[in-house]
């Protein structure tokens, strides 16, 4: 019996882990030199909401748990916030793909805008909750159109990304 079929790292895990990484690094490198007063969008984040959208509740889940969990690596004290959120985020993003035309970009550009500043104020009451508080709160809205911004470029490659043989195939475990 051949195992040609058997690969113990499916190809949709392998690409999807290499795309959280890449953007990983690349919100921690590049993205902050192109920051406006010191706000910049998060091409983790953004591709969170748009792959949640596109792809349903449990890809949502599963990508915002792991990028929530790099994103923790970088809260110091607070580990767990970023994962929580970013769970929440996905659920919610994949409530709003439920009901729309997956090809038509407007509600998942606005949702991601709608979407990263809730997730902003879910970070800021969350830390003060634990008392870690941080007066970021003015900032907000600058972050969630920064975000907006980044998804109207994003979306529509994370659309047909999405759409692609490899990455249609269902999650196995």
């Amino acid at each position: 019996m051949s195992n040609t079929n058997r690969n113990p790292l499916p190809k949709k895990i392998l690409y999807i882990s290499l795309i959280i990484i890449t953007l990983f690094i690349l919100d921690n490198t590049i993205i902050p030199m192109i920051s406006i007063k010191n706000i910049f969008p998060s091409t983790l984040f953004v591709f969170l909401v748009c792959y949640s959208i596109i792809n349903g509740y449990a890809e949502g889940i599963i990508i915002g748990v792991a990028a929530g969990l790099l994103q923790d690596i970088y809260m110091p004290g607070v580990f767990g916030v970023n994962m929580l959120v970013n769970m929440i985020v996905g659920i919610l993003a994949a409530k709003v793909g439920e009901s729309i035309f997956k090809e038509k970009a407007i509600i998942p550009i606005l949702s991601t805008f709608l979407l990263s500043m809730l997730k902003s104020i879910m970070i800021y009451m969350l830390l003060i909750l634990i008392k870690k508080s941080n007066n970021f709160l003015y900032l907000i809205p600058y972050k969630g159109l920064y975000d907006m911004v980044l998804a109207v470029f994003m979306y529509k490659i994370t659309l047909k990304f999405s759409q692609s043989k490899t990455i249609k195939k269902e999650w196995r475990f």
